[in-house]
């Protein structure tokens, strides 16, 4: 775009002080800049297809919000009022599981399950309420040991079944609900609302000591939000000539909030331009609570400001918000009118339109535009599909864009360095076979199998007390529950750091004598080798310790064998020892002499953690000589000429060596490493020996420069022009730098 030179056009600013307030000035004053900005705001829009002004409303979508829900949580109460409750539920003290506010009702996943009464115990519930908003569903006879799994956009499941016949209503979306409802205290620009999930119950109470005493049921709870939208984005694109580079924006909202009766168009935000830097083009982004919005651009020059608004409307009594009919003009040239959609669009249907959450009946400016100039713009080097790749030219991630307009795309990485703890983990591995050993003694696993599933499924034990009624039946131990968990493939040149066995358990008192007998242990591959030099592989047996909580624990709990850094009790695990299955034996038994125990397990899992092994080396170097002189003609007594093969001989000081040590000092073979020497310009290695590929064994040493075929000598370029003085010699491979000073002397022959 041309530079044009800027000129002031506002009457008032060219008159003397004396005559700048007759009345009469003002209306022409006005009408003139009014007459100027709509010649500038024509020239603008005709300039090309492409519009001095655009603003549009974009709704992102986030990530899933997923949450677990726990006691004290801030996400949870037992009022309104209450924070940080119990995952507890009575007759008397509903529960709210609290979810972060959206722009948009959301599908959910709600998946609610109760571990049992006061007492573990599995007993009836007459009715269960779930409320949002003024959406709401009942469960009738449950139990206190029932799972519920609500899609808002699917089924209901109880215990993984459907059981129509015991529900009623539905929750279609996640809503909000006012937070104030007499609308104390509350601003123009807040939304008032919250966002919740009410659980309502009706259980019998219980029997103490021959009373009735109200019960409670125990709740796990967790809550993924699909595709949130947590803010609103006004967007704003500007562009002009230099003759009227940009002064100020100014950007206004219309504030009507559902749970707010104040209604009020706002001053949201504000930039200024400086003069000297003539700014012709900007594009803004903000986020406010706001759908409807105008902004004012004014211009160096002109008085008065432009107004354009969001959302267009064909027929609007501001002329603000009037479709931009210059883009109408370009669109018939183009074959291309302006749509139009289905009025009335719905909140349900937003998600489905093109863009996302477009309820408009008439195509806006910006889309329009960008539709325009997408259809006749073409673009040779245009990708929809690409590799991100890493340093080493591996794919590392599929890159896709599905949006039909076109725009650049700019993918910003981070760079792991290797001072960047590399330490990794397995997720959590189910086992790939569950059973027990019939052959053991003690009493039997209920749903044994069930335990390495994902739906969190029980695997139950009864273990009596130890006394002499129960000595031959071995009723106070538990048969072995065998385990077998298959690791995943694994990255090469890693360090094993830890196994971790992770199970969820529930036992009815706090225990000390529930121990892991010596039947518990596992199961891992070694390879030996013979005297002859034949090579076998033989399964080891290892005992398993108790795990890090030393007791059970009443109630639900995290039990551990192992850890990050535990590698339980062995001294080293290779990568080849978890390539079969891992077998681990289990094996409970209750030392207590007058209480028996009850005993669940939810889920097991198993983690490997592993450290990457990085390659490490050391550079070292030997200089010959760090001091050359140079001559003031070509008689160079420090230079002779081989009379066999006509070449010269460089004398001692006339020549710098150079002899590299390069060693392997870690636990991993180096590979395809390349070292350079890089002298300034006034010298030059000889024979082109200025790099040197090399791969290192693990321990190996390698000596570079002390022969012939890899001599690195290093002679003065020019012997009577380059100038004297100190200068560096780079030696440098990956992140390893060495350098070296050489002083050239100048010396008279004579």
């Amino acid at each position: 775009m041309a530079d044009f030179d800027k000129y002031d056009y506002e009457i008032n600013k060219r008159l003397p002080e004396w005559y700048k307030h007759v009345n009469g000035l003002e209306p022409i004053n006005r009408y003139t800049q009014e007459l100027l900005i709509s010649i500038l705001e024509g020239f603008l829009k005709n300039l090309g297809l492409v519009q001095p002004i655009q603003v549009w409303k974009t709704l992102p979508e986030e990530y899933n919000w997923e949450h677990k829900y726990y006691n004290k949580d801030i996400w949870v109460g037992n009022t309104t009022l209450n924070e940080k409750a119990d995952l507890k539920i009575s007759n008397d003290k509903p529960l709210f599981l609290k979810i972060p506010n959206t722009k948009r009702p959301t599908d959910a996943v709600i998946d609610i399950h109760f571990t049992g009464n006061k007492n573990n115990q599995t007993k009836p519930i007459k009715k269960l309420l779930i409320k949002n908003a003024d959406q709401m569903i009942l469960f009738k006879n449950i139990t206190t040991k029932t799972s519920i799994k609500i899609n808002t956009d699917g089924n209901i499941l109880i215990d993984g079944v459907n059981k129509d016949d015991l529900i009623d209503g539905k929750i279609y979306k996640i809503k909000p609900i006012a937070r104030d409802d007499k609308y104390d205290n509350v601003s123009i620009d807040d939304e008032n609302k919250k966002t919740q999930l009410e659980l309502y119950v009706d259980i019998p109470p219980i029997t103490i000591n021959g009373q009735d005493t109200p019960d409670e049921v125990k709740v796990e709870a967790k809550i993924t939000n699909k595709k949130p939208i947590y803010v609103t984005e006004q967007n704003v694109r500007l562009y002009t000539v230099s003759a009227f580079p940009l002064k100020s924006v100014k950007l206004y909202g219309f504030f009507c909030h559902d749970f707010n009766n104040k209604q009020e168009w706002k001053l949201l935000w504000e930039k200024e331009y400086s003069e000297n830097t003539r700014t012709v083009y900007d594009r803004i982004t903000k986020q406010y609570d706001c759908e409807r919005f105008y902004v004012q651009v004014q211009y160096y020059g002109l008085g008065l400001p432009i107004s354009i608004g969001f959302p267009q409307e064909q027929y609007s009594s501001d002329v603000s918000f009037q479709i931009n009919d210059r883009l109408d003009y370009w669109g018939a040239i183009y074959g291309l009118p302006r749509r139009h959609y289905k009025p009335h669009i719905t909140e349900d249907e937003e998600p489905y339109t093109f863009p996302k959450y477009y309820a408009y009946p008439i195509e806006q400016d910006y889309w329009y535009e960008e539709r325009l100039v997408s259809e006749y713009r073409r673009n040779i080097n245009a990708k929809d599909i690409d590799f991100l790749k890493d340093s080493e030219d591996n794919n590392i991630a599929l890159m896709k864009n599905i949006d039909p307009y076109l725009n650049d795309v700019w993918i910003y990485t981070e760079t792991i360095t290797p001072t960047i703890d590399m330490s990794a983990e397995t997720k959590g591995i189910l086992p790939c076979s569950v059973k027990q050993d019939e052959t053991t003694d003690g009493v039997s696993w209920k749903n044994e199998q069930r335990v390495g599933d994902t739906q969190l499924l029980t695997s139950d034990l009864n273990l009596e007390p130890q006394n002499a009624k129960n000595y031959n039946n071995r009723s106070f131990m538990g048969k072995v529950l065998q385990l077998k968990f298959k690791v995943p493939e694994l990255p090469k040149d890693i360090e094993i750091t830890g196994l971790e066995l992770k199970l969820k358990g529930v036992t009815d008192l706090h225990s000390d004598t529930i121990i892991l007998d010596n039947r518990s242990n596992f199961k891992l591959p070694f390879k030996y080798e013979k005297a002859n030099g034949d090579k076998f592989v033989k399964k080891e047996t290892f005992l398993l310790n108790m795990f890090d909580g030393k007791e059970w624990q009443k109630g639900q709990k995290y039990f551990t064998f192992g850890g990050k850094n535990n590698l339980l009790g062995l001294d080293k695990i290779e990568r080849y020892q978890l390539e079969d299955p891992i077998e681990f034996n289990i094996g409970l038994t209750n030392q207590s002499n007058f209480f028996s125990v009850y005993i669940s397990l939810y889920n097991i899992k198993l983690y490997v953690y592993y450290k990457t092994l990085t390659e490490e080396f050391t550079i070292s170097e030997k200089l010959s000589n760090r001091k050359m002189f140079l001559y003031d003609d070509n008689d160079n007594p420090n230079i002779t000429i081989n009379q066999e093969t006509n070449e010269p001989v460089y004398n001692e000081s006339a020549y710098c060596d150079i002899v590299l040590t390069l060693e392997n000092t870690g636990v991993v073979p180096v590979t395809d490493k390349t070292v350079y020497i890089i002298p300034p310009y006034e010298l030059e290695v000889l024979n082109g020996n200025d790099s040197f590929s090399f791969d290192l064994d693990v321990g190996e040493k390698l000596i570079i420069g002390d022969d012939d075929s890899t001599r690195i000598r290093i002679v003065p370029r020019d012997k009577l022009n380059t100038p004297t003085g100190l200068f560096d010699v780079l030696i440098f491979c990956d992140d390893k730098v060495l350098k070296n000073e050489i002083i050239l002397r100048r010396k008279n022959k004579w």
